[in-house]
């Protein structure tokens, strides 16, 4: 996903820059990170539970976004 989803959902690349000469990080534009942030909450809650509804699953990303924000990540 990532940069390709973003491309497919008619978006620009991520850019990345060399982090070294097997590495290569990704940086997010400070508008976009709070809906990053989201998704990966989102879909790692998909991925490690049965049982959540949308609602929780919205909840706790609410929640980490929240916590986020209070630490200044976000």
């Amino acid at each position: 996903p990532g940069s390709c989803q973003d491309i497919l959902d008619g978006g620009k690349p991520v850019p990345v820059e060399p982090l070294d000469d097997s590495h290569v990080v990704a940086v997010v534009p400070v508008e976009e990170r709070e809906g990053v942030a989201r998704q990966a909450v989102e879909s790692a809650s998909i991925a490690v539970t049965d049982g959540l509804t949308a609602k929780q699953i919205r909840a706790l990303s609410d929640q980490v976004v929240a916590k986020l924000k209070e630490r200044g990540i976000l």
